[in-house]
């Protein structure tokens, strides 16, 4: 099943960007945040788009394999039933 997007989104924010603050030195917290932001919705937009191409050729797959051969009749059934 794919994950739906949240309606509540969860922005990347300044205080969030504080713990990148020892290994990288941020000089605009908000524009960092920004950018991640940007970033990472991109990526979640990407993989949601891809898994969503992925169950719809899935179910595509089903869907042929599902489909008869031939027609239904009910003079087919009944041959079938008196087998």
């Amino acid at each position: 099943m794919v994950a739906k997007e949240s309606k509540v989104r969860q922005r990347v924010t300044e205080q969030d960007v504080h713990q990148f603050a020892g290994p990288v030195v941020i000089r605009d917290p908000k524009a960092f945040a920004d950018q991640l932001e940007a970033f990472v919705q991109a990526r979640v937009s990407a993989t949601i788009e891809a898994a969503d191409q992925a169950v719809r050729q899935a179910l595509r797959n089903k869907a042929a394999h599902l489909r008869a051969e031939t027609r239904w009749s009910k003079r087919r059934l009944s041959t079938l039933l008196t087998l």
